[in-house]
């Protein structure tokens, strides 16, 4: 497992005004539109999106397909908590996080839970209306259920019932312990109006999604910006919420402009027409690299990067994984062994790759209290080569392990809208010419031909 990158790119103008620097000519967009007109003494800025965002329902349940779209939805929309830049917990609708000491969270000796949410007070949607447990109920029945598409369904399946205490009181009952029912965010359930909804869900449940509201304008959320214009293909246009309940936003208006191809986002944010990116993935390195050194020598902007994305593999739950002997933890420990991480994490991310030896990033502060728990496994090809041979696969006359004559190949399933981190493991090992190494082909082809970083087949070689 590695920490993969996410780029966020702020150009200085932004902290003043909306407007590129003077002198500057206009970038072409990308979708055809104008750029936003400044408004004097207005505070606004336009971000960057790297993607053409067409229903939010969409970015919700799509998990890391959904892409920095889903920082946009946060713009717009809140979740009941969300986890902050430490790793740590924060109430947003909820007036305060589910606790055992306060007896808001029960975990019972069978294993099963309850947990006791309280709604903050004064939360509205954008028209107005009072956010209460009414739209706990619906939100969860709405998520769960498995005639809508939704591939982040996994939460909420532990989720056996809910019950309305009062409107701004809900107690939820699990089925089996789930360490994080204490911070749900929008892609473990993603909050819907009622009132505005429920209707269409009881009486014509095929057509909700299709309904404006995930798509236009018509959507009304929680959050700190209200949607006030949604141009297809184009970008969207959001104003401050002087009723949002955590205080009235220092931005006045936002645009999201709608930028899918990277050279277009770089010509932008130089000619000042975009003043931040969301995290984008997409950017060439190479030039994000000139633009970085270009904005240290003008001081025309900041590139942040952050390691908060996880590239793993996790092949024992493929469905009838080949080889069978991926069930042996012996052969997945081999794995790990088998890859040079830190060489990979070198090679795709020079000075800033990290490697991940567990799930808590080495920032969190958090990270010290377990950090003597994690089991490492540092690159050994021969312990790789031997706890292989304990199962029984041994080198054959190409040098490929082989089992009653099966080769050890991982066929990986694509997901869409994920990279795959063994591809690069397996290029970047090859080129540096590891003994132990990875072999990747196309699924079918000869299995000694390297491709690019989104193939799926890897061998693993002695």
């Amino acid at each position: 497992m590695q920490f993969g990158r996410s780029w966020v790119l702020l150009t200085l103008a932004f902290l003043v005004t909306a407007c590129a620097s003077p002198g500057r000519a206009p970038a072409d967009r990308g979708s055809g539109a104008e750029p936003a007109r400044p408004t004097p003494g207005v505070k606004a800025i336009t971000i960057g999106l790297d993607e053409d965002l067409r229903n939010l329902w969409n970015v919700a349940t799509e998990g890391a397909a959904g892409g920095e779209a889903q920082h946009v939805l946060h713009i717009m929309h809140q979740p009941l908590a969300a986890n902050i830049a430490d790793g740590s917990a924060v109430p947003r609708v909820l007036q305060e996080l589910p606790s055992a000491e306060r007896g808001t969270w029960k975990v019972f000796p069978d294993g099963s839970m309850e947990t006791t949410m309280k709604l903050r007070p004064g939360v509205k949607w954008h028209d107005g209306t009072p956010f209460t447990a009414r739209d706990m109920l619906f939100s969860l029945a709405v998520y769960r259920d498995p005639e809508l598409p939704n591939s982040e369904q996994e939460v909420v399946k532990h989720i056996v019932g809910m019950e309305a205490v009062d409107p701004a009181t809900v107690v939820v009952r699990w089925a089996d312990t789930y360490p994080f029912a204490d911070r749900l965010e929008t892609k473990e359930l993603f909050l819907l109006p009622a009132h505005l909804l429920e209707t269409t869900y009881v009486e014509a449940k095929g057509r909700l999604l299709a309904l404006p509201y995930f798509s236009s304008n018509e959507f009304v959320g929680l959050g700190p910006y209200r949607l006030t214009m949604w141009e297809p293909g184009s970008h969207l246009d959001l104003t401050a919420n002087p009723d949002y309940f955590l205080g009235n936003p220092k931005i006045e208006r936002i645009r999201v402009q709608f930028i899918p191809d990277g050279n277009t986002m770089i010509a932008n944010l130089k000619a000042g027409t975009v003043h931040v990116t969301l995290g984008t993935k997409k950017l060439d390195r190479d030039a994000m690299r000139f633009l970085e050194q270009e904005w240290q020598t003008s001081g025309a902007g900041v590139v942040l990067v952050y390691s908060r994305n996880y590239k793993f593999g996790e092949p024992q739950k493929f469905h009838n994984p080949q080889p069978a002997d991926l069930a042996d933890v012996r052969v997945r420990r081999a794995l790990l062994h088998a890859l040079n991480r830190q060489e990979l994490a070198r090679v795709v991310y020079e000075e800033r790759g990290v490697v991940a030896d567990s799930w808590v990033d080495p920032s969190f502060a958090r990270y010290q209290q377990v950090r003597d728990s994690i089991t490492q496994y540092p690159y050994d090809a021969r312990r790789a080569a031997a706890l292989l041979e304990e199962v029984g696969w041994r080198r054959g006359a190409d040098s490929v392990l082989q089992k009653d004559g099966q080769r050890f190949c991982v066929d990986r399933p694509r997901r869409r809208g994920r990279r795959e981190a063994f591809a690069h493991g397996g290029g970047a090992l090859e080129i540096a010419g590891h003994p132990g190494r990875l072999r990747i082909s196309e699924p079918g082809a000869d299995a000694g031909s390297p491709g690019p970083s989104d193939l799926q087949r890897v061998s693993l070689h002695e």
